[in-house]
């Protein structure tokens, strides 16, 4: 018969078993936690993979574009050089074309009047 000091405390004692019970559900309860925060983890990792792929994707596509642009740049102020060149080629060519017709009538006029000095 147990012992009756004024302590009554019944054999298991419920006390310790509800902590060991509270201490595997808290342990339980952690390893949920750490497996759901474990499944965020590699969800927000695959996201940010996938962000950063499309971000390279499309920093290699500005960069295409970006080369192709520059690419039609030059063509453009190649294009627009050459324009300004035949421009001032035909300006030049303008304003000499009625020296050339004076220059040719003198050198034909000369040379027919040789011919017919002979």
């Amino acid at each position: 018969m147990p012992q009756m000091n004024g302590d009554i405390t019944p054999h298991p004692d419920p006390t310790r078993l509800t902590t060991e019970q509270l201490y595997r559900e808290i342990l339980w309860l952690r390893e949920l936690l750490e497996q759901r925060i474990r499944a965020l983890e590699v969800v927000v990792d695959t996201r940010f993979t996938e962000r950063d792929a499309r971000f390279e994707q499309i920093q290699r596509l500005l960069e295409e574009r970006g080369i192709r642009i520059h690419t039609l740049e030059s063509q453009i102020a190649s294009f627009s050089l050459r324009i300004a060149t035949v421009e001032a080629s035909r300006s030049t060519w303008t304003m000499m074309v009625p020296w050339i017709i004076s220059f040719l009538s003198i050198v034909i006029g000369s040379v027919l009047a040789f011919h017919r000095v002979q």
